[in-house]
C-alpha cells in the first residue's frame, strides 16, 4: 500500500505529531490485518495501530530523507537600529561604531549610515520537524563595536522584523571570543 499527500508545512506537523503520539485517544492509521496460512485453514486478526515509538523519531526522520535533498529553508528578516544609538556618550571610547547581527552563516551590519538591512537566514528543517527548535524564533549573537572594544551577546527574536534597541546595546556586555 502507498499513498502521496501534499501537505502545508503545519498540516505536516500535526500528522507527524500523531504519528509519534503517546495519547491513548489519539489513534492513527488504526484497523486489523487478516492473515490466512494454509488456505484458509488457519487465519488470524491482527490489530494494528499506525503509530511509531516517540524515541525513534529522529532515526526515522533521517532514513526518509533523500540524501540529495536540501534540509534547510531560507527566511528573509529585516533588522532595523535607530540613529540615537550611535549618538557619542559622555565617554567617547563607548560610542557604537557598527553593530552585527550574526545568525550562522550570514551576518547583517547595521551603522550610522544603514540603520536598516534584509538578512537571508538559513533555518534546519529537522531542527523544526523534530521539535528541537521553535519555528518562530531566530536566535542570533549581537555584537556590538565600540572605539575601544566589541561586545558580544546571545540573543533571539521572535519577529521577522528585529528591532536593536539602546537597552539591547547597553545589556551587551560580554566580551567577544
Amino acid at each position: 500500500m502507498q499513498d502521496e499527500l501534499d501537505l502545508s508545512f503545519s498540516e505536516f506537523r500535526a500528522l507527524w505529531d500523531a504519528i509519534f503520539s503517546t495519547e491513548p485517544g489519539n489513534n492513527l492509521f488504526t484497523g486489523f490485518v487478516s492473515v490466512s496460512i494454509n488456505d484458509g485453514q488457519s487465519f488470524e486478526s491482527i490489530d494494528m495501530n499506525g503509530r511509531l515509538d516517540p524515541l525513534d523519531m529522529d532515526e526515522y526522520y533521517d532514513s526518509i530523507i533523500d540524501p540529495g535533498t536540501d534540509t534547510t529553508y531560507s527566511k528573509t528578516l529585516e533588522a532595523i537600529t535607530f540613529p540615537s544609538i550611535f549618538d557619542p556618550p559622555d565617554n567617547g571610547d563607548e560610542r557604537v561604531q557598527a553593530l552585527a547581527l550574526d545568525f550562522g552563516q550570514n551576518s547583517a551590519g547595521l551603522s550610522p549610515a544603514n540603520l536598516q538591512t534584509e538578512i537571508d537566514v538559513q533555518r534546519p528543517i529537522r531542527d523544526i520537524v523534530l521539535g528541537n527548535e521553535d519555528s518562530g524564533i531566530y536566535p542570533y549573537t549581537l555584537r556590538v563595536v565600540r572605539l575601544n572594544n566589541r561586545n558580544c551577546c546571545s540573543t533571539s527574536a521572535d519577529a521577522e522584523a528585529i528591532y536593536v534597541t539602546e537597552s539591547d546595546v547597553n545589556n551587551c556586555q560580554n566580551q567577544c571570543s
